[in-house]
């Protein structure tokens, strides 16, 4: 389960307390407190349920493209 399901908000939600941490973890830090892998570790579960995301919304849209199926009898 993602991230973002766990914690019960959507992604951009998600995205925009983890753009809060690092400014205050790393860029406004004097000493700065996240390491790169701690910081790619709280990045990639925001981008993997981001692009889940998009992927589901292009497949319902191209679902709506299709005609209906035909229906025998």
């Amino acid at each position: 389960m993602s991230l973002c399901r766990r914690l019960g908000s959507d992604p951009d939600v998600e995205l925009k307390r983890l753009i809060g941490k690092l400014e205050r973890g790393v860029i406004h830090a004097q000493q700065p407190r996240l390491s790169p892998p701690q910081c790619f570790a709280l990045i990639t579960p925001l981008i993997d349920a981001r692009l889940r995301s998009i992927q589901q919304r292009l497949q319902h849209d191209s679902l709506k493209g299709l005609p209906a199926a035909h229906k025998p009898g």
